[in-house]
């Protein structure tokens, strides 16, 4: 059975590349390649932590999109009810 090569390993969990998951351990491309190899758990571990830490960053900013998002809105709808207040009186 061939073994994938480390970066379709990479790839088909959700990073971008070798490049990426070196930048996010700080460990080279020959280690990273090297536990591919031989290390295979250590390698599966690090992967996984990569993806989770890729997926929760991500999460993280759209969750702050959203804040702003609301804010934004709330400021509106509370300028809003001071105009009507206004007009009321």
């Amino acid at each position: 059975m061939k073994i994938p090569r480390v970066s379709e390993t990479i790839k088909a969990n959700g990073l971008q590349s070798l490049k990426e998951m070196c930048e996010m351990t700080g460990q080279s491309a020959a280690t990273i390649r090297s536990w591919h190899r031989f290390k295979r758990d250590l390698f599966d571990i690090c992967l996984i932590g990569c993806v989770f830490v890729k997926k929760t960053r991500h999460a993280q900013a759209m969750i702050d999109q959203a804040t702003a998002e609301v804010a934004v809105m709330q400021g509106g709808l509370i300028e809003l009810n001071q105009e009507e207040a206004k007009e009321e009186s």
